[in-house]
């Protein structure tokens, strides 16, 4: 009998082959090793704003004395420029007028690991580091 292994990428393949017969069966195993890296997702740094307690009376007040005109004649060729500068002028104004915070967002947390579950598995880990080192309960 033949055992084929299937790849689509053969530069992926680092060794393959076939092992001893397991438990006195007259059969071989075979194996394939592949070089597969994964690439590790990176916590990031999100704003979150707080829509429903900001001040959009001094908002509205700050965004109509906004210079939108002078964008124009900064860049009058460069559309990329001009909407840059508005973004700039736009998030400035919800900076200052809707209150926000920065969270960090882990990708390869679970759904269920929060802020203070962490907390409470550091604080474990210190009461045990702790103990450990000075035997004391």
């Amino acid at each position: 009998m033949l055992d084929l292994v299937f790849v689509d990428r053969p530069a992926l393949v680092v060794d393959s082959g076939v092992t001893l017969p397991i438990a006195g069966s007259d059969h071989h195993g075979i194996y394939c090793v592949l070089k597969v890296m994964s690439k590790r997702t990176s916590s990031f740094v999100r704003k979150i704003c707080n829509y429903s307690n900001g001040n959009y009376i001094c908002l509205r007040e700050a965004l109509s004395y906004a210079p939108w005109t002078a964008g124009i004649d900064l860049y009058d060729d460069n559309l990329d420029g001009l909407v840059a500068y508005y973004y700039s002028i736009f998030m400035s104004a919800i900076d200052e007028f809707i209150p926000n915070r920065h969270i960090k967002v882990r990708p390869s947390d679970k759904e269920w690991m929060t802020s203070y579950i962490r907390h409470l598995i550091n604080r474990r880990d210190t009461l045990y580091w702790r103990y450990k080192t000075n035997k004391i309960p």
